[in-house]
């Protein structure tokens, strides 16, 4: 009986390693922007949960309750700071405050309830809301006191890539692609 050697030849090896770098090369970007795509849906659903807490803190405790960008740590650690960016910012991270003092404004009597840590550098967080303000306010009944508007999640990276977080006046929240394209 002849012996035959079983295995690959080199040729075969070199060709079938050839097509594996071939195929990595070709879905590599599709699998790094599904990671970034990934990332972008995490944070808009922990953003609509805590939209979603907000509400019902706000029918639970029978009060305004506020969710604003925070504001920066103070150098002093002594000075109380105030609950919400007065800018209007989201980078510092969101807090959501309780109107303990019913004077419809976030200001340094309320207590923050909720707190959001700020979302990676690479991802950044926008509100444009209809009525100006820089925060939301949740009524007692759980509306935003005619209130409505969007939080944009866009990628550094890409600026195709992102997603929204749209609130409607009802206090409800839904997750959208993009309408627009992100600000540079």
């Amino acid at each position: 009986m002849p012996y035959t050697a079983k295995g690959f030849t080199l040729l075969e090896l070199l060709v079938t390693l050839s097509l594996l770098a071939v195929i990595t090369a070709l879905t590599a970007p599709a699998l790094l922007s599904s990671g970034q795509g990934a990332r972008l849906n995490a944070h808009a659903t922990d953003l609509q949960s805590l939209l979603n807490n907000s509400r019902s803190l706000a029918m639970l405790e029978q009060q305004s309750v506020f969710v604003c960008g925070a504001s920066p740590a103070p150098a002093d650690a002594l000075s109380a700071p105030e609950p919400c960016n007065e800018l209007g910012e989201w980078r510092d991270g969101i807090h959501v405050v309780l109107d303990e003092n019913g004077n419809q404004a976030p200001d340094t009597d309320d207590s923050v309830r909720l707190f959001q840590a700020p979302y990676p550098h690479l991802t950044t967080l926008t509100w444009r809301g209809f009525r100006g303000k820089n925060h939301i306010e949740f009524l007692a009944a759980g509306t935003t006191n005619w209130q409505n508007g969007r939080f944009t999640f866009c990628s550094k990276d890409t600026e195709s890539e992102g997603l929204e977080v749209v609130l409607n006046v009802a206090g409800r929240s839904y997750i959208r692609s993009l309408t627009t394209a992100c600000e540079s």
